[in-house]
């Protein structure tokens, strides 16, 4: 099975209020994205593709050592 996830929108009336992407706010402790792709990987899907446009390096740097 194949899961891809877009992250690729500025979302511009939530960055107006917060200044991040919402992929990146924190929920308990940890960033909507990452509980997105635990829960994903739980699921046991193998081929997973994150899209990413807007903010792409803040996104990618989110993964750097995990």
């Amino acid at each position: 099975m194949k899961f891809i996830l877009l992250a690729a929108g500025k979302s511009s009336r939530f960055y107006k209020r917060v200044k991040k992407n919402k992929c990146l706010i924190n929920f308990r402790g940890t960033s909507l994205i990452k509980h997105t792709l635990k829960e994903v990987k739980k699921a046991k899907v193998k081929d997973i593709t994150v899209v990413v446009g807007f903010n792409a390096k803040k996104i990618k740097k989110a993964f750097d050592g995990s």
